[in-house]
């Protein structure tokens, strides 16, 4: 975790003196994307990924794959399914996807 804020791979949102939400990321991969509930439908996640994608042309992540609310997030923001899991690399052990999205080439 100390190499990721050396690198300073994540971002926090705050309001005030109180964090609303953040993103962690490993280069291109998004290891964390989390708004507090309060927080949530206002924007900021979508500002998290936005700067995201404004550092790198592709990005990745793997949601559970009973997290509707998260997948429908991520397809709304461009990301496709790339993969299954059966839950092997995550702490729950639950099914999982593999989600990617890549900057569009200009035309």
């Amino acid at each position: 975790m100390f190499r990721l804020i050396r690198q300073r791979a994540i971002r926090v949102i705050q309001l005030g003196r109180r964090p609303v939400g953040f993103i962690a990321r490993n280069g291109s991969i998004i290891l964390a994307l989390y708004v507090h509930p309060r927080g949530q439908g206002r924007g900021y996640g979508s500002m998290l990924l936005a700067d995201a994608k404004a550092c790198h042309p592709q990005l990745e992540l793997w949601t559970l794959r009973d997290n509707l609310p998260a997948r429908r997030f991520y397809a709304a923001h461009g990301f496709v399914e790339v993969a299954r899991g059966m839950g092997l690399g995550n702490d729950g052990g639950l099914p999982d996807i593999h989600l990617a999205w890549q900057k569009e080439a200009a035309t």
